[in-house]
Protein backbone atom coordinates (compact mmCIF):
# COMPACT_ATOMS: atom_id res chain seq x y z
CA UNK A 1 0.00 0.00 0.00
CA UNK A 2 1.27 3.38 -0.99
CA UNK A 3 2.33 6.03 1.82
CA UNK A 4 -1.38 7.84 2.77
CA UNK A 5 -2.33 11.20 4.08
CA UNK A 6 -3.96 8.93 6.84
CA UNK A 7 -0.39 6.72 7.71
CA UNK A 8 0.31 8.54 10.99
CA UNK A 9 -3.49 9.22 12.30
CA UNK A 10 -2.56 6.49 15.17
CA UNK A 11 -6.00 6.13 16.29
CA UNK A 12 -7.49 2.43 17.36
CA UNK A 13 -10.25 2.67 14.81
CA UNK A 14 -8.02 3.38 11.62
CA UNK A 15 -5.74 0.90 10.21
CA UNK A 16 -1.52 1.76 11.35
CA UNK A 17 1.10 1.85 9.50
CA UNK A 18 4.13 -0.68 11.00
CA UNK A 19 7.14 1.05 8.46
CA UNK A 20 7.97 1.82 5.38
CA UNK A 21 9.41 0.09 2.37
CA UNK A 22 12.58 1.83 0.63
CA UNK A 23 10.83 2.30 -2.54
CA UNK A 24 9.91 4.81 -4.98
CA UNK A 25 6.72 5.85 -4.47
CA UNK A 26 7.59 4.57 -0.49
CA UNK A 27 5.54 1.35 0.96
CA UNK A 28 3.94 1.10 3.74
CA UNK A 29 3.76 -2.10 5.73
CA UNK A 30 0.58 -2.13 7.67
CA UNK A 31 -0.82 -4.08 10.75
CA UNK A 32 -1.86 -7.73 10.62
CA UNK A 33 -5.88 -7.67 11.08
CA UNK A 34 -7.73 -10.56 12.10
CA UNK A 35 -11.14 -10.21 11.48
CA UNK A 36 -13.41 -9.56 8.13
CA UNK A 37 -14.42 -6.70 6.50
CA UNK A 38 -17.96 -5.35 7.02
CA UNK A 39 -18.86 -6.10 3.39
CA UNK A 40 -17.68 -9.45 4.16
CA UNK A 41 -19.90 -9.46 7.32
CA UNK A 42 -23.27 -8.10 5.48
CA UNK A 43 -23.28 -10.53 2.70
CA UNK A 44 -24.72 -12.81 5.47
CA UNK A 45 -27.27 -10.41 6.47
CA UNK A 46 -28.06 -7.23 8.60
CA UNK A 47 -26.47 -6.52 11.93
CA UNK A 48 -28.57 -7.12 15.21
CA UNK A 49 -28.92 -3.98 17.24
CA UNK A 50 -25.97 -4.10 19.39
CA UNK A 51 -23.66 -4.89 17.24
CA UNK A 52 -24.97 -2.21 14.76
CA UNK A 53 -24.29 0.70 17.37
CA UNK A 54 -21.23 -0.46 18.76
CA UNK A 55 -19.68 -0.52 15.25
CA UNK A 56 -21.15 2.58 14.60
CA UNK A 57 -20.19 4.09 17.30
CA UNK A 58 -16.34 2.80 16.38
CA UNK A 59 -16.37 4.19 12.55
CA UNK A 60 -17.96 7.70 13.88
CA UNK A 61 -14.87 7.41 16.05
CA UNK A 62 -12.56 6.85 13.50
CA UNK A 63 -13.71 9.32 11.33
CA UNK A 64 -13.68 11.71 13.95
CA UNK A 65 -10.15 11.12 14.47
CA UNK A 66 -9.50 11.58 10.45
CA UNK A 67 -11.34 14.85 10.11
CA UNK A 68 -10.09 16.58 13.40
CA UNK A 69 -6.82 15.70 11.50
CA UNK A 70 -8.10 17.87 8.29
CA UNK A 71 -8.42 14.62 6.26
CA UNK A 72 -11.42 13.57 4.41
CA UNK A 73 -11.66 9.73 3.46
CA UNK A 74 -13.40 10.13 0.67
CA UNK A 75 -14.18 6.66 -0.01
CA UNK A 76 -15.99 5.33 3.26
CA UNK A 77 -17.85 1.91 2.17
CA UNK A 78 -17.92 -1.65 4.22
CA UNK A 79 -14.81 -3.12 2.13
CA UNK A 80 -12.58 -0.18 3.32
CA UNK A 81 -13.97 -1.27 7.12
CA UNK A 82 -12.67 -4.21 8.98
CA UNK A 83 -14.30 -5.92 11.70
CA UNK A 84 -11.87 -7.06 14.46
CA UNK A 85 -12.70 -8.33 17.73
CA UNK A 86 -11.97 -5.08 19.31
CA UNK A 87 -13.99 -3.10 16.99
CA UNK A 88 -13.54 -1.69 13.34
CA UNK A 89 -10.87 -0.39 11.82
CA UNK A 90 -10.94 1.83 9.18
CA UNK A 91 -9.07 1.17 5.72
CA UNK A 92 -7.38 2.51 2.83
CA UNK A 93 -6.54 6.36 3.33
CA UNK A 94 -5.35 5.99 -0.50
CA UNK A 95 -7.91 8.39 -1.86
CA UNK A 96 -7.64 10.59 1.49
CA UNK A 97 -7.31 14.37 1.12
CA UNK A 98 -5.70 16.83 3.36
CA UNK A 99 -7.27 20.04 4.53
CA UNK A 100 -5.47 22.77 6.26
CA UNK A 101 -3.67 20.34 8.32
CA UNK A 102 -3.74 21.80 11.49
CA UNK A 103 -4.88 19.56 14.76
CA UNK A 104 -6.87 21.92 15.98
CA UNK A 105 -10.10 20.40 17.11
CA UNK A 106 -12.48 23.21 15.49
CA UNK A 107 -11.12 21.46 12.41
CA UNK A 108 -14.16 18.71 12.91
CA UNK A 109 -16.74 21.55 11.52
CA UNK A 110 -17.14 21.11 8.23
CA UNK A 111 -16.42 24.83 6.74
CA UNK A 112 -12.89 24.06 7.48
CA UNK A 113 -12.38 20.91 5.49
CA UNK A 114 -13.17 21.97 1.76
CA UNK A 115 -10.93 19.54 0.27
CA UNK A 116 -11.36 18.59 -2.96
CA UNK A 117 -11.52 20.91 -5.66
CA UNK A 118 -15.11 21.29 -7.75
CA UNK A 119 -14.87 19.30 -10.92
CA UNK A 120 -13.17 16.23 -9.15
CA UNK A 121 -15.05 13.14 -8.92
CA UNK A 122 -13.03 9.96 -6.51
CA UNK A 123 -14.53 7.16 -4.69
CA UNK A 124 -17.04 4.37 -4.85
CA UNK A 125 -20.09 5.48 -6.65
CA UNK A 126 -22.99 3.58 -4.88
CA UNK A 127 -21.22 5.31 -1.29
CA UNK A 128 -20.69 9.16 -2.61
CA UNK A 129 -21.98 11.68 -0.93
CA UNK A 130 -24.72 13.90 -4.09
CA UNK A 131 -21.85 16.92 -3.65
CA UNK A 132 -19.48 13.73 -5.16
CA UNK A 133 -21.42 12.82 -7.56
CA UNK A 134 -21.78 16.60 -8.81
CA UNK A 135 -17.80 17.50 -8.32
CA UNK A 136 -18.48 19.84 -5.86
CA UNK A 137 -16.19 20.82 -3.79
CA UNK A 138 -16.84 18.69 -0.29
CA UNK A 139 -15.71 18.64 3.28
CA UNK A 140 -16.02 16.27 6.45
CA UNK A 141 -19.65 15.84 5.50
CA UNK A 142 -19.19 14.00 2.71
CA UNK A 143 -17.71 11.19 4.55
CA UNK A 144 -20.87 11.47 6.71
CA UNK A 145 -23.69 10.93 3.93
CA UNK A 146 -21.27 8.05 3.05
CA UNK A 147 -21.42 6.30 6.51
CA UNK A 148 -24.88 6.96 6.33
CA UNK A 149 -25.41 4.90 2.89
CA UNK A 150 -23.21 1.81 5.51
CA UNK A 151 -25.16 2.44 8.30
CA UNK A 152 -28.41 2.41 6.53
CA UNK A 153 -27.16 -1.46 5.22
CA UNK A 154 -25.92 -2.69 8.14
CA UNK A 155 -29.31 -2.48 9.60
CA UNK A 156 -31.31 -3.18 6.62
CA UNK A 157 -29.53 -5.88 4.64
CA UNK A 158 -30.03 -3.81 1.49
CA UNK A 159 -28.31 -0.54 -0.39
CA UNK A 160 -29.65 2.18 0.65
CA UNK A 161 -29.98 3.31 -3.44
CA UNK A 162 -29.65 0.13 -5.41
CA UNK A 163 -29.20 -0.65 -9.23
CA UNK A 164 -27.66 -2.47 -11.89
CA UNK A 165 -25.63 0.29 -12.98
CA UNK A 166 -23.81 3.51 -11.98
CA UNK A 167 -26.42 5.91 -13.99
CA UNK A 168 -28.80 4.13 -11.65
CA UNK A 169 -27.41 4.56 -8.30
CA UNK A 170 -26.50 8.12 -8.91
CA UNK A 171 -29.64 9.01 -10.07
CA UNK A 172 -31.05 7.71 -6.39
CA UNK A 173 -28.18 9.23 -4.53
CA UNK A 174 -29.41 12.37 -6.26
CA UNK A 175 -33.17 12.24 -6.46
CA UNK A 176 -34.54 9.67 -4.31
CA UNK A 177 -34.78 8.58 -0.69
CA UNK A 178 -34.22 5.61 0.70
CA UNK A 179 -37.02 2.49 1.63
CA UNK A 180 -38.46 2.87 4.74
CA UNK A 181 -36.56 0.76 7.22
CA UNK A 182 -39.71 -0.71 8.75
CA UNK A 183 -39.99 -2.28 5.09
CA UNK A 184 -36.94 -4.22 5.76
CA UNK A 185 -36.62 -4.17 9.39
CA UNK A 186 -39.94 -3.64 11.35
CA UNK A 187 -37.60 -4.51 14.60
CA UNK A 188 -35.39 -1.61 14.06
CA UNK A 189 -35.65 0.58 16.66
CA UNK A 190 -37.43 4.14 15.75
CA UNK A 191 -34.42 6.29 17.05
CA UNK A 192 -31.72 4.87 15.20
CA UNK A 193 -33.48 5.23 11.79
CA UNK A 194 -33.41 8.55 12.63
CA UNK A 195 -30.12 8.87 13.39
CA UNK A 196 -29.36 7.18 9.51
CA UNK A 197 -32.02 9.62 8.16
CA UNK A 198 -30.41 12.23 8.98
CA UNK A 199 -26.98 11.07 8.00
CA UNK A 200 -28.64 10.76 4.78
CA UNK A 201 -29.98 14.33 4.29
CA UNK A 202 -29.31 15.29 0.45
CA UNK A 203 -28.59 19.02 1.64
CA UNK A 204 -25.41 18.95 3.43
CA UNK A 205 -26.61 21.87 5.89
CA UNK A 206 -28.94 19.46 7.58
CA UNK A 207 -26.99 16.65 7.74
CA UNK A 208 -24.73 15.70 10.59
CA UNK A 209 -22.26 18.48 10.49
CA UNK A 210 -19.80 16.14 12.64
CA UNK A 211 -18.72 12.72 13.29
CA UNK A 212 -18.81 13.83 16.78
CA UNK A 213 -22.15 15.08 16.77
CA UNK A 214 -23.51 11.80 14.94
CA UNK A 215 -21.01 9.63 17.55
CA UNK A 216 -22.80 11.46 20.82
CA UNK A 217 -26.82 10.23 19.14
CA UNK A 218 -25.45 6.85 18.94
CA UNK A 219 -24.04 6.85 22.42
CA UNK A 220 -27.51 8.53 23.57
CA UNK A 221 -29.08 5.45 21.66
CA UNK A 222 -27.35 2.97 23.26
CA UNK A 223 -27.39 4.36 26.58
CA UNK A 224 -31.90 4.76 26.09
CA UNK A 225 -31.96 0.78 24.76
CA UNK A 226 -29.14 -0.24 27.81
CA UNK A 227 -31.93 1.49 30.58
CA UNK A 228 -35.39 2.02 29.03
CA UNK A 229 -37.45 -0.98 29.93
CA UNK A 230 -40.00 -3.00 27.73
CA UNK A 231 -43.28 -1.03 27.33
CA UNK A 232 -45.32 -5.02 27.57
CA UNK A 233 -43.66 -5.35 31.31
CA UNK A 234 -43.31 -2.00 32.66
CA UNK A 235 -46.53 -1.11 35.07
CA UNK A 236 -45.09 2.71 35.20
CA UNK A 237 -45.55 4.04 31.27
CA UNK A 238 -44.16 7.16 30.63
CA UNK A 239 -45.72 8.63 27.08
CA UNK A 240 -44.75 11.79 25.43
CA UNK A 241 -46.89 13.48 23.31
CA UNK A 242 -44.33 15.65 21.16
CA UNK A 243 -46.22 18.72 20.11
CA UNK A 244 -45.67 21.89 19.11
CA UNK A 245 -46.26 25.07 21.43
CA UNK A 246 -48.42 28.91 20.56
CA UNK A 247 -49.38 30.31 23.93
CA UNK A 248 -53.35 30.34 22.15
CA UNK A 249 -56.32 28.08 23.47
CA UNK A 250 -56.60 26.12 20.40
CA UNK A 251 -53.42 24.92 20.72
CA UNK A 252 -53.69 24.25 24.49
CA UNK A 253 -56.44 21.95 23.67
CA UNK A 254 -54.71 20.55 20.26
CA UNK A 255 -52.20 19.43 22.94
CA UNK A 256 -54.33 17.86 24.75
CA UNK A 257 -56.31 15.90 22.23
CA UNK A 258 -52.80 14.40 20.74
CA UNK A 259 -51.35 13.53 24.28
CA UNK A 260 -55.34 11.41 24.47
CA UNK A 261 -54.67 10.31 21.65
CA UNK A 262 -51.33 8.50 22.19
CA UNK A 263 -52.41 7.76 25.44
CA UNK A 264 -55.30 5.81 24.14
CA UNK A 265 -53.74 4.60 21.04
CA UNK A 266 -51.10 2.96 24.09
CA UNK A 267 -53.97 1.58 26.11
CA UNK A 268 -55.65 -0.25 22.78
CA UNK A 269 -51.99 -1.82 21.67
CA UNK A 270 -51.58 -3.20 25.48
CA UNK A 271 -54.94 -4.20 25.36
CA UNK A 272 -54.66 -6.70 22.23
CA UNK A 273 -52.18 -8.73 24.30
CA UNK A 274 -52.43 -12.06 26.30
CA UNK A 275 -52.96 -10.02 29.45
CA UNK A 276 -54.49 -6.60 29.28
CA UNK A 277 -51.78 -3.77 30.27
CA UNK A 278 -52.45 -1.73 32.50
CA UNK A 279 -53.29 2.29 31.31
CA UNK A 280 -50.51 4.20 31.63
CA UNK A 281 -49.93 6.21 35.19
CA UNK A 282 -47.54 8.85 33.96
CA UNK A 283 -48.23 11.99 30.82
CA UNK A 284 -45.20 13.94 29.69
CA UNK A 285 -45.54 16.83 27.46
CA UNK A 286 -42.93 18.02 26.12
CA UNK A 287 -42.42 21.24 24.25
CA UNK A 288 -40.44 21.39 21.28
CA UNK A 289 -40.83 25.36 19.71
CA UNK A 290 -41.17 28.49 21.91
CA UNK A 291 -41.24 30.80 18.98
CA UNK A 292 -45.09 31.28 19.33
CA UNK A 293 -45.52 30.98 15.31
CA UNK A 294 -45.89 27.50 15.03
CA UNK A 295 -49.81 25.40 14.91
CA UNK A 296 -51.75 22.85 13.44
CA UNK A 297 -49.70 20.04 15.02
CA UNK A 298 -50.61 16.70 13.49
CA UNK A 299 -48.21 13.65 14.97
CA UNK A 300 -46.82 10.70 12.47
CA UNK A 301 -48.75 7.20 13.63
CA UNK A 302 -45.20 5.68 14.33
CA UNK A 303 -44.41 9.01 16.96
CA UNK A 304 -41.46 9.35 15.32
CA UNK A 305 -42.50 13.03 12.89
CA UNK A 306 -44.46 15.83 14.12
CA UNK A 307 -45.98 17.98 11.35
CA UNK A 308 -46.89 21.50 11.67
CA UNK A 309 -47.47 24.83 10.45
CA UNK A 310 -45.16 27.86 11.35
CA UNK A 311 -46.26 31.38 10.46
CA UNK A 312 -43.70 34.15 9.80
CA UNK A 313 -44.89 37.78 8.96
CA UNK A 314 -48.16 36.22 6.96
CA UNK A 315 -46.10 33.83 5.28
CA UNK A 316 -47.05 30.43 6.31
CA UNK A 317 -44.99 26.80 5.40
CA UNK A 318 -44.92 23.51 6.37
CA UNK A 319 -42.33 21.76 8.07
CA UNK A 320 -41.78 18.16 9.71
CA UNK A 321 -39.97 17.59 12.78
CA UNK A 322 -38.22 14.45 14.25
CA UNK A 323 -39.04 13.78 17.23
CA UNK A 324 -35.89 11.50 18.20
CA UNK A 325 -33.55 14.63 17.41
CA UNK A 326 -33.74 18.18 16.57
CA UNK A 327 -34.19 18.01 13.30
CA UNK A 328 -36.47 20.49 11.45
CA UNK A 329 -37.12 20.39 7.47
CA UNK A 330 -39.33 22.27 5.32
CA UNK A 331 -41.22 20.57 3.31
CA UNK A 332 -43.37 23.20 1.56
CA UNK A 333 -43.49 26.83 1.80
CA UNK A 334 -47.02 28.10 0.78
CA UNK A 335 -48.38 31.80 -1.33
CA UNK A 336 -48.84 34.52 0.94
CA UNK A 337 -52.95 34.36 -0.31
CA UNK A 338 -52.95 31.03 0.27
CA UNK A 339 -52.35 30.28 3.78
CA UNK A 340 -52.26 26.79 5.37
CA UNK A 341 -55.23 26.17 7.99
CA UNK A 342 -54.97 22.59 8.78
CA UNK A 343 -52.80 19.46 8.88
CA UNK A 344 -52.94 15.69 9.23
CA UNK A 345 -50.85 12.48 8.66
CA UNK A 346 -51.78 9.90 7.16
CA UNK A 347 -52.22 6.65 8.62
CA UNK A 348 -49.74 4.78 6.91
CA UNK A 349 -47.45 7.74 7.66
CA UNK A 350 -46.02 8.44 4.24
CA UNK A 351 -47.72 11.53 3.47
CA UNK A 352 -48.46 15.22 5.15
CA UNK A 353 -52.44 16.40 4.26
CA UNK A 354 -52.90 20.21 4.24
CA UNK A 355 -55.78 22.62 3.63
CA UNK A 356 -55.06 25.71 1.77
CA UNK A 357 -56.92 28.79 1.04
CA UNK A 358 -59.37 31.70 2.46
CA UNK A 359 -62.39 32.33 2.97
CA UNK A 360 -64.94 29.96 0.80
CA UNK A 361 -61.96 28.73 -1.65
CA UNK A 362 -60.27 25.86 -0.45
CA UNK A 363 -57.98 23.20 -1.65
CA UNK A 364 -56.58 20.04 0.14
CA UNK A 365 -53.06 19.17 -1.00
CA UNK A 366 -50.81 16.02 -0.34
CA UNK A 367 -46.82 16.31 0.35
CA UNK A 368 -44.63 13.38 0.76
CA UNK A 369 -42.38 13.54 4.04
CA UNK A 370 -38.82 15.46 2.98
CA UNK A 371 -39.87 15.94 -0.07
CA UNK A 372 -40.82 19.44 -2.02
CA UNK A 373 -42.97 18.33 -4.60
CA UNK A 374 -46.48 18.61 -4.28
CA UNK A 375 -50.14 17.31 -5.42
CA UNK A 376 -53.50 18.47 -5.09
CA UNK A 377 -55.85 16.36 -3.65
CA UNK A 378 -59.22 18.11 -4.04
CA UNK A 379 -60.18 21.24 -5.43
CA UNK A 380 -63.69 21.76 -3.95
CA UNK A 381 -64.89 25.16 -3.59
CA UNK A 382 -65.41 24.26 0.45
CA UNK A 383 -64.19 21.79 2.75
CA UNK A 384 -64.91 22.95 6.12
CA UNK A 385 -67.29 19.95 6.25
CA UNK A 386 -64.92 17.19 5.68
Amino acid sequence: MPLTPGSRLGHYDIIAAIGAVGTDPPFLAMELLEGETLQQRLSRGALDTTSFIDIAIGIADGLEAAHSKGLVHRDIKPANIFLTTRGPKILDFGLAKSGIGSSDHALTRATALAVTDAGTTVGTVAYMSPEQLRAQEIDARSDLFSFGLVLYEMASGKAAFPGETSAVISSGILQSSPAAMRTARPDFPPRLEDIVLKALEKDRDERYQTAADLRADLRRARRASDTVPAVASSSNVTVKATVTSRPQKTLALAAVGVAISVALGWWALGGRTASPAPAPTDLELVQLTTTGNAEFPAISPDGRYVAYVQRDEGQSSLWVRQTATDSNVRIFESDPDQPIIGVTVSHDGDYVDFVRGRSSNFTLWRVPFFRRHTRTVSDESDLRHL
